[in-house]
C-alpha cells in the first residue's frame, strides 16, 4: 500500500525535523520540498533526499502530487497557504501557532471541516515524556482532582550566545519583532504552555483573561535594522 505522499513547505530549521520524522516512518513519504528561496528549497532536498523541488507553492499545488502538507512557514504565511491547501484537496499539519489570531484559525478550521480535511496543528511538547506521565496520572485519578495549575517556560537563549547571537543573526528575528512577524513571547512559547497544561489536566478552558507587558529588547528596540 502506498504511503501518504508528504510536501513540506517552508525549508527552514524546522523543517528538518518533519522530514526526518516522516521519513522515518514506513506509511508516509516526503515527495517534495517548497520555499519561496529555491536554491535553499534545493539544499534541503537534495541534503534530505526528497526528489521534486519548487519555488512556489501555486507550482507544487498545480503538479499536485502530494496527499498532505507539513506547513513549516513563518507564522504570518500559516493561514494564507494553508487556505491554499485545504482549498486544493490537501491535508495539513501546521506549525504553532495555527494562525496569527482567532478569526484565521477558526476560517482554517471550518475550511478543513468543510471539505473533510485534516488541519492539524503541531505541539511537539505533547511528545515529552514527563508530561505524558503527567496526563496518565491526572486522568486515572491518582492525584486526585485538579484545582489548580501553574505552568512556565523558560528558555535562555536572548541572554547567551551558545544557540547564536540573536543581536547579529537575522534567523531570530520572527521571534523579536512584530515586524519580521513575532507575536511576541505568547506567540513563541506561550502557546506552548497552554497547550501543555490543556493537555496534562485533559481540560479545555471555559474563560479567559490576561495581562501581558513588553520589554525592550534592545536600545529604542531596533531589532533588524
Amino acid at each position: 500500500m502506498r504511503g501518504v505522499r508528504i510536501l513540506v513547505l517552508g525549508t527552514g530549521k524546522m523543517a528538518a525535523q518533519h522530514a526526518r520524522a516522516f521519513q522515518a516512518d514506513a506509511a508516509a513519504e516526503v515527495v517534495a520540498g517548497v520555499d519561496i528561496d529555491k536554491v535553499r528549497a534545493r539544499e534541503f532536498c537534495d541534503r534530505h533526499g526528497i526528489a521534486e523541488v519548487f519555488g512556489d507553492l501555486d507550482e507544487a499545488i498545480a503538479w499536485g502530487e502530494f496527499d498532505a502538507a507539513a506547513n513549516v512557514t513563518p507564522d504570518p504565511v500559516h493561514y494564507p497557504t494553508t487556505m491554499k491547501l485545504i482549498a486544493a484537496g490537501k491535508h495539513v499539519l501546521c506549525e504553532k501557532p495555527l494562525a496569527e489570531d482567532f478569526p484565521k484559525a477558526d476560517a482554517m478550521a471550518r475550511a478543513a471541516d468543510a471539505a473533510g480535511l485534516v488541519n492539524m496543528v503541531n505541539f511537539t511538547y505533547r511528545n515529552v515524556p514527563a508530561l505524558q506521565r503527567a496526563r496518565s496520572l491526572i486522568a486515572s485519578g491518582e492525584i486526585g482532582e485538579v484545582r489548580h495549575v501553574e505552568a512556565s517556560y523558560r528558555q535562555s537563549w536572548l541572554v547567551g550566545k551558545h544557540w547564536g547571537d540573536w543581536r547579529t543573526l537575522d534567523t531570530w528575528l520572527w521571534r523579536l519583532s512584530h515586524k519580521h512577524g513575532s507575536k511576541g513571547v505568547l506567540g513563541d512559547v506561550g502557546c506552548h504552555i497552554l497547550d501543555f497544561a490543556t493537555y496534562a489536566v485533559g481540560m479545555k478552558p471555559v474563560s479567559l483573561q490576561a495581562r501581558l507587558q513588553t520589554f525592550q529588547k534592545a536600545p529604542d528596540n531596533r531589532i533588524g535594522d
